[in-house]
């Protein structure tokens, strides 16, 4: 059987040249017809994902989900590649060049890495193709994105996390839905369904997933409960990983 990260690759190059043709239209400005005109809303990189030597072998693994990339090594154009956007989630992720970051992102995720050192994440976004700008990609990249480049079930069926964690809060279910499939929500006892809840996949009910706040989030809340609720999501989050690695 193929190595996790050539079947990632071959999944990737699969989708490549039909995806290069439509992002560096989109990109296009001065296309006739081409309805984005702000430069920062030209497409970036798409999300192209790979893993350790080790993860095959971990007891457990899971993937984590942000919302987009942001300005992800700057726009898509004739010279990008994929070896090239690869190699740039080696050096940023695999590498540990996000530990430089000081976004609530980043700064969560290292303290969440370093608790749980026998296990192998895996990160992922839910929007894998964003802007050169932060924030949500305009709706015509989304659409594009959803037309060419719907891989994440297929990365999920090639790496098989044992969990799912979406940081991506709840105005960011439509694009679950979207992007993975349809789905249900279950109440996870202590909590409102849009600050922690369960998601089960309808057509893949085995696949253990849950959907908190994005850390940028938690990171300004203000209001007494909610600052409680914000170390109640974490404690909770560290208890199912904890329940995953004792039952791996």
């Amino acid at each position: 059987m193929k190595k996790l990260n050539d079947q990632l690759l071959d999944l990737y190059l699969s989708k490549w040249g039909q995806l290069r043709g439509v992002l560096l239209s989109f990109n296009d400005i001065e296309e006739e017809g081409n309805e984005n005109e702000d430069p920062e809303d030209k497409a970036t990189h798409p999300l192209l994902i790979k893993v350790n030597d080790n993860f095959p072998f971990a007891k457990s693994k899971i993937m984590f989900f942000g919302q987009e990339t942001n300005t992800w090594y700057d726009e898509f154009t004739e010279n990008s590649s994929i070896d090239r956007i690869l190699k740039g989630y080696e050096e940023f992720y695999l590498k540990k060049g996000f530990e430089s970051y000081k976004s609530p992102f980043w700064y969560y995720f290292k303290a969440l890495i370093s608790r749980f050192e026998d296990v192998e994440f895996c990160w992922n976004n839910l929007l894998k193709i964003g802007k050169r700008s932060s924030g949500i990609p305009q709706c015509g990249l989304i659409n594009e994105t959803e037309k060419h480049f719907k891989v994440i079930m297929d990365e999920i069926n090639i790496l098989k996390p044992s969990l799912l964690l979406f940081f991506t809060g709840p105005t960011y279910d439509q694009y679950i839905k979207r992007f993975i499939g349809e789905y249900k929500i279950k109440e996870v006892e202590g909590f409102y369904m849009n600050e922690f809840c369960e998601i089960i996949f309808v057509d893949n009910p085995d696949i253990k997933a849950y959907r908190t706040y994005h850390p940028q989030y938690l990171n300004r809340i203000k209001k007494k409960r909610e600052r409680e609720n914000k170390q109640n999501i974490t404690n909770q989050i560290y208890s199912i990983i904890e329940d995953q690695v004792c039952n791996e």
